[in-house]
């Protein structure tokens, strides 16, 4: 479990721009040194982030998972790719693709659907996901507005 969290949390490191995980300039309770309490908190609301949810499929090697190019393999392979053209397509799948350090973690979806379940379904009729050979796991991924289509 703490290494799929470790490498969730390398995955949003690596998605969102430094900039998303900066402080606030003004904190709720940080002692005002301008002399005006109500021009700082009028500050602080003004750069609050609204926050949107996406939902994040990690891809793993799934039970029927080999390490052999077999041409069943690569027509799988080709419809898992058709599959995301469609979803990317059809503005639900917003970002996807592979690691390449090789480990047991093959790759993220990430998901613009109005639910879980709805992200679930989508990722079900993936055909690498369907055979067998790649297994998913999806969260809930709060996202500052703005920085994902």
């Amino acid at each position: 479990m703490l290494a799929r969290t470790a490498s969730a949390t390398l995955v949003l490191a690596l998605l969102l721009p430094a900039h998303a995980f900066a402080e606030d300039a003004v904190r709720p309770g940080a002692a005002d040194t301008s002399g005006d309490a109500g021009q700082a908190r009028e500050e602080h609301k003004r750069r609050r982030t609204e926050m949107v949810t996406y939902y994040m499929g990690l891809l793993s090697r799934g039970p029927k998972w080999t390490p052999e190019v077999t041409p069943e393999v690569e027509h799988l392979q080709e419809a898992h790719m058709a599959n995301i053209r469609r979803l990317g397509d059809e503005g639900k799948l917003v970002l996807a693709g592979p690691f390449t350090d090789g480990g047991a973690l093959r790759g993220v979806f990430v998901f613009k659907v109005g639910s879980i379940e709805e992200a679930k379904a989508l990722a079900d009729t993936d055909p690498a996901v369907e055979a067998g050979r790649l297994l998913i796991e999806i969260h809930p991924w709060l996202v500052p507005k703005g920085i994902l289509p």
